[in-house]
């Protein structure tokens, strides 16, 4: 398994990802309610704020500049609780930087993940972009059925064999986490107890549609047992 490092910005956790040849570096926010890769463009307008999506330090993704850059001919869009964009959906390179856990914390301990993978360049966006956050892109960690357009770049990393386990995990602790891409390591180095998996449920009525991560929830505490601990207890 792989570890990206993932900062807290405002109040999104984001990752910096490498953008096609050479690497156009961008910082996404992470998000498991989408799947799609998405990148502000040269020509992307935020219409709610009359204003270019990325700007100052927060450059857009060029696709004439990287040597690798393909056009599909077609769009993706998203509409959230809150946001929309669109765009032209380009494959390209993808580089996703990782923590190698055997010399952690050292100048050896990072390496990049190299894929091919469609993303969409934006080009019109409205109350998407929010500049406290600093990013100019999303990173969507949803099942495929999420998506029209693209295969979501964790499968791209699953199917070209990037990545070994259908399987990743959010540690959102601090102002840093981990992204683990493929198994999670059962290890004190980030838990002092073994993890606990619960099975992902289908879409209710389509048993072999998964739309979202939706698990049910028996109960939740705050500073107290619940009655089934305090059963097992007695």
């Amino acid at each position: 398994s792989r570890s990206s490092p993932v900062d807290r910005s405002y109040i999104s956790y984001v990752v910096d990802l490498g953008l096609g040849t050479p690497p156009q570096w961008h910082t996404f926010v992470v998000d498991t309610g989408s799947a799609s890769l998405a990148v502000a463009g040269p020509r992307c307008q935020d219409t709610a704020r009359r204003a270019p999506c990325a700007s100052g330090s927060l450059a857009p993704f060029a696709p004439h500049k990287s040597a690798s850059s393909q056009p599909h001919g077609f769009q993706d869009s998203v509409t959230y609780d809150k946001g929309f964009w669109l765009g032209d959906v380009y494959s390209d390179e993808v580089l996703v930087p990782a923590v190698n856990r055997t010399v952690p914390n050292s100048p050896q301990s990072l390496s990049l993940l190299q894929v091919k993978a469609s993303f969409a360049v934006i080009s019109s966006s409205k109350h998407f972009f929010e500049i406290p956050v600093g990013n100019t892109g999303i990173w969507g960690l949803a099942f495929q059925h999420r998506t029209r357009a693209t295969r979501p770049l964790f499968e791209e990393l699953l199917q070209q064999g990037v990545v070994q386990e259908d399987s990743f995990s959010l540690a959102l602790c601090g102002p840093q986490g981990h992204l683990w891409l493929g198994a999670v390591p059962h290890s004190a180095y980030f838990h002092r107890t073994p993890l606990v998996y619960t099975p992902i449920l289908p879409t209710r009525g389509v048993p072999s549609v998964f739309l979202h991560y939706s698990v049910t929830f028996l109960g939740v505490s705050v500073g107290r047992l619940l009655p089934s601990q305090q059963q097992q207890q007695q």
